[in-house]
């Protein structure tokens, strides 16, 4: 689906995973490429994306079906700006909020609004929408809280998120297409906990999650009407879900053990399937999913770098791998097309976004 990154790295996947989106500061020259890759077991071929010029690094978040790509770069100066490749791969910085210093890109639909987050004049996160022309606005923060993040927007205009309720709780929030902004609250039995949304399918479902800080957490999804239900892992313990098709299906992850994470899939009806790791791995995490049912993100190979993965939609899994100068990948989206976004990691350390097609 048309899900973006969440903000918040590494709160509910395992520090291993979380390791690889930690960015670099080694500069990469400011271009697009192509290179074949000979790496998967499939025949696929990576581009990257590149960066903004004079930047450093960047990360591709999401994609629509129509190629349009939405993501995160950093300036010749060093701040991170959300930015938009567009289908031919040409790179806009869509800058940030009047008198903000950052903002950054995870979700877009398929008429190419855009959602994330940046902060204001004032200091504070906003939640925040650019429209095709590049045109920002502030969604709006649940009453008496001035921070709010966008994660994610159906083709309806419905975006998902989250928001602060009190001092270190959050709680998953949908913006309706008109700007109202709906506390959406937890899964049954997370009453006094924290929750977020991740990704949101054609018909207004949300997936996402319900946790404690420093604690477990447990899948959720949310139904059009925004009643929660929580989502029970194969091993019944802690899980996080990332993505959801327009049929329902969720994907995300969870513990095996304390140190360990596989990805996992949610049917419709709520029961899970494990989809296992690259041979030899610890941990993946799945990420996205399309409506023809295909799953992309991550997985270790026991080897110390993660690498971009496909899982078919009978879940057999794929190594997309990496161009010959790269050392690790991470894919992020996949479109109806099944044109994947992500982005490779260079020895430098730095990621640079890129698509396997």
């Amino acid at each position: 689906m048309l899900s973006g990154l969440m903000g918040i790295y590494g709160r509910l996947i395992p520090a291993g995973i979380a390791a690889l989106v930690t960015l670099g500061l080694a500069g990469v020259p400011a271009t697009a490429g192509a290179a074949t890759n000979a790496d998967a077991s499939a025949a696929v071929t990576i581009v990257t994306l590149g960066t903004l010029p004079g930047g450093t690094y960047s990360l591709a978040n999401a994609i629509n079906d129509h190629g349009v790509v939405a993501g995160t770069a950093d300036t010749a100066g060093g701040a991170e700006h959300a930015v938009r490749w567009s289908a031919s791969h040409a790179i806009t910085d869509l800058g940030t909020l009047p008198g903000g210093t950052y903002s950054e890109a995870l979700g877009i639909n398929n008429a190419g609004y855009i959602v994330g987050d940046g902060d204001n004049a004032a200091g504070d996160t906003r939640a925040l929408r650019w429209s095709p022309d590049g045109t920002v606005t502030d969604l709006g923060a649940l009453p008496g809280h001035p921070n709010a993040y966008a994660v994610a927007i159906n083709d309806a205009g419905v975006v998902t998120g989250y928001a602060p309720i009190r001092a270190k709780v959050f709680h998953a929030v949908r913006w309706s297409p008109d700007g109202t902004v709906t506390d959406l609250g937890t899964a049954p039995g997370w009453t006094t906990a924290s929750s977020s949304g991740a990704a949101v399918n054609a018909n207004g479902a949300i997936a996402g999650d319900s946790y404690a800080v420093g604690g477990p957490s447990q899948a959720t999804k949310w139904s059009p009407a925004g009643v929660a239900t929580g989502l029970t892992s194969p091993n019944g313990g802690s899980s996080d879900a990332n993505g959801i098709s327009n049929a329902g299906v969720i994907v995300g992850q969870y513990n095996v053990t304390a140190s360990q994470a596989h990805a996992v899939r949610w049917a419709a009806s709520g029961t899970p399937a494990e989809l296992g790791t690259l041979p030899g791995g610890n941990y993946s995490s799945a990420q996205a999913i399309n409506n023809a049912g295909v799953i992309v993100g991550a997985s270790d190979t026991g080897a110390g770098s993660f690498y971009a993965v496909r899982w078919t939609a009978g879940g057999t899994i794929v190594k997309l791998g990496v161009p010959s100068v790269d050392t690790g990948s991470w894919a992020q989206a996949i479109n109806d097309s099944g044109v994947i976004a992500g982005y490779v990691n260079p020895p430098s350390g730095t990621s640079i976004a890129a698509l396997w097609t």
